[in-house]
């Protein structure tokens, strides 16, 4: 629902007025995000054990994949808030850069990873472990370089708060993903 908004200030020239509210929405975003990732490694075991009941195949290692994945929904979150709001800057190139920058990485890591945890075997665990931290790595590039190319084009007060509430979040969701998983 910000988005009109964002793009309304960058039509009528209010840096000022977008900048705030590209800070505020993009930690609401990632407030939301942070929690959806808490609940993800949170159930992971369970999910697992859901497909595992209706599966033709193996589904082991699901939990683990899901896991390794949850701290990239942080950043895929931002790819999807963040790129729009240089799309209405009329930066779209900068939002392009960033998120084709992640998927590379997500694609590099993946291909030194699955080998390197595998030992080039067949270890569908570890496989997939290595394709969900591939996964979270690669977002998390993403996410980092569309929130340098905000503060590039709006300035740094659209970023403003980011690095406190992103080390807030970090401990509050591993604390919830913990306290979840135990409990489950």
């Amino acid at each position: 629902a910000s988005l009109p908004r964002l793009a309304e200030h960058a039509a009528r020239g209010e840096g000022g007025a977008f900048a705030g509210l590209a800070a505020r929405t993009t930690r609401a975003v990632l407030l939301v995000s942070a929690v959806g990732a808490a609940a993800l490694v949170a159930v992971a075991p369970a999910v697992e054990q859901v497909f595992a009941s209706i599966a033709d195949g193996s589904v082991r290692g699901m939990a683990t994949a899901l896991t390794a994945m949850a701290p990239g929904l942080l950043g895929f979150a931002l790819i999807l808030h963040l790129s729009r709001a240089l799309y209405a800057l009329h930066r779209g190139r900068a939002a392009v850069v960033a998120t084709a920058a992640g998927w590379l990485v997500v694609a590099g890591a993946a291909l030194v990873l699955v080998p390197a945890l595998t030992g080039g075997g067949r270890d569908q665990v570890a496989a997939l472990l290595g394709l969900g931290i591939a996964g979270s790595l690669g977002m998390t590039v993403a996410g980092a370089g569309l929130v340098i190319g905000i503060v590039r084009v709006a300035g740094p007060q659209a970023a403003r708060g980011l690095p406190r509430t992103v080390g807030v979040l970090v401990l509050a969701a591993g604390a919830g993903a913990g306290a979840g998983r135990w409990l489950a």
